[in-house]
């Protein structure tokens, strides 16, 4: 990894499987492997940002690896790499819905990532059907 930490691939671990749900494999190893490729492409993307906005991301994963701002902002009791699904999505949908523009801004910026990580990789494309783009002529 280039730009993230272990705490922030802890944190994507846990969110990339919430926000692909219904998109990534049934098999247990075909979905570690999707998440991990998931969780790579987000540090390819974010290494292409600018440096505030990687700075921005930074504090963002750093907060959410603190245990008690872990528990008070995102309401998760657990360390992220043992966070149930259901509490990931509890906080992704209490972000989302927040009253806050700083945890709207994350939402979006958790789910775009991981979307664009996920779309971007060829890998994906035949789960969509999308046979790629198209050849230029040379």
């Amino acid at each position: 990894m280039g730009v993230l930490d272990a705490d922030a691939q802890a944190i994507l671990g846990a969110i990339v499987p919430v926000l692909l749900a219904g998109a990534l494999p049934a098999a247990a190893d075909a979905r570690q492997r999707a998440v991990a490729d998931t969780v790579r492409g987000i540090d390819t993307a974010i290494a292409g940002l600018a440096p505030s906005a990687q700075d921005e991301l930074r504090q963002l994963f750093s907060l959410l690896a603190l245990p008690p701002a872990r528990l008070a902002i995102a309401q998760v009791s657990e360390p992220w790499n043992r966070a149930s699904e259901a509490d990931v999505r509890a906080c992704l949908d209490r972000f989302r819905g927040s009253s806050l523009t700083l945890l709207r801004s994350a939402y979006g910026a958790l789910h775009q990532l991981t979307f664009a990580a996920w779309y971007g990789n060829p890998a994906t494309w035949a789960r969509i059907g999308y046979p790629g783009p198209p050849e230029l002529p040379a």
